[in-house]
């Protein structure tokens, strides 16, 4: 278990699982079933009916639980692509790096950092007139 993403706390929760639990949440966590997961882990249940009870069992531990969100969350911090990594690849675009429309890359950067110019919006009610405002009285039967 070292993958860089994963922080201390997450790799002493997983330590200190067994190597099934362990296991059948990395393999959860992989895409698999849980079910396959579990058997990959080296699980011993003959049926699916078993499987699913001692999965259901296993996911109800704390320690479990814990690992099992925390790879989660994990993978949901590392999958987002923030504001730095945006800017440097568009960056990277505008320089003609990527050979994308350099033109594109500069506006979405100038959108991004806020440089551009402000922009008007007026709201205008029918026929450029003014917004007419209507009281709604609500009535309880």
């Amino acid at each position: 278990m070292s993958d860089p993403r994963l922080t201390p706390e997450v790799i002493e929760l997983g330590e200190n699982l067994t190597h099934l639990q362990r296991m059948t949440i990395i393999g959860m966590m992989k895409g698999k079933d849980q079910r396959q997961a579990y058997w990959d882990a080296g699980g011993k249940s003959k049926s699916d009916r078993t499987a699913d009870a001692v999965i259901c069992k296993m996911l109800t531990k704390g320690n479990v639980r814990l690992f099992h969100d925390a790879l989660i969350e994990a993978s949901a911090t590392s999958s987002v692509m923030t504001r730095t990594e945006a800017l440097e690849k568009l960056t990277g675009i505008a320089r003609g790096d990527e050979g994308r429309s350099i033109i594109q890359a500069i506006k979405q950067i100038t959108e991004m950092q806020g440089w551009e110019e402000p922009k008007r919006t007026e709201l205008t009610g029918a026929n450029g007139g003014p917004i007419a405002i209507t009281q709604i009285e609500r009535v309880i039967v």
